[in-house]
């Protein structure tokens, strides 16, 4: 589907695309992802409704169109030829690597009694997720400036705090069509870092701009 807009009207175009040969031959699930896919990939622009929104006929949708129409209009224009990526980081493998004072404090366990390091080994958990917590913050801030001198706009999303979870940051990004593979070299370079060492950065998309097509425009950096 295409969603096409002026500030005085709509047009909501749908094609068809051919079924490959092999579908009997794909599992139902399968045949599910790719089916969305293929709808999604032709479109290019979104506009800000409410995830989930029903419509049961034409006359809500019209109503909606009729008194918002300038205000979507502006929106589909901010996000005209920009597409949007998602660039996440996570931990690899147990977790970044560890610091010079969990690594002192290694030591001390290996030459202490039995009661003494029991107590380091303490120590050492509560030192090491000190470490960590400042590593994470300083990978994600290092991505999130290097993302900004490429994107228009970079939102962070919000993340469930876990201590446990692999995840440690998530960036919508909102960039040109045509920077696609410079945003992806500079993903890259972001993985090869001293600072992302232990940690995994990826990209995914593009696809069309479902975050920034409904974000209030003062939300170029936030959260």
């Amino acid at each position: 589907m295409r969603c096409a807009s002026t500030a005085s009207s709509w047009r909501v175009r749908l094609r068809r695309r051919p079924r490959r040969r092999s579908v009997k031959s794909e599992p139902s699930s399968s045949r599910c992802l790719r089916s969305s896919s293929d709808r999604r990939a032709p479109l290019s622009l979104c506009g800000p409704l409410a995830f989930g929104a029903i419509y049961r006929g034409t006359d809500g949708v019209r109503d909606l169109l009729r008194t918002r129409a300038t205000e979507f209009a502006d929106r589909l224009r901010a996000v005209d030829g920009r597409a949007e990526w998602i660039v996440s980081i996570e931990r690899e493998g147990s977790g970044a690597l560890e610091g010079d004072a969990v690594r002192v404090l290694d030591a001390e366990i290996a030459a202490a009694a039995p009661g003494r390091a029991f107590l380091l080994r303490k120590r050492r958990d509560e030192v090491a997720r000190d470490e960590r917590r400042m590593r994470d913050v300083a990978v994600a801030e290092e991505a999130r400036a290097t993302i900004e001198a490429i994107a228009e706009r970079v939102y962070r999303e919000p993340l469930i705090e876990d201590p446990t979870a692999a995840a440690v940051a998530r960036f919508s990004v909102l960039a040109n069509r045509d920077r696609e593979v410079e945003l992806g070299d500079v993903v890259r370079r972001l993985g090869a870092t001293g600072t992302s060492a232990g940690y995994r950065v990826r990209l995914s998309g593009p696809w069309p701009a479902y975050r920034f097509g409904g974000l209030p425009s003062d939300r170029v950096a936030s959260a």
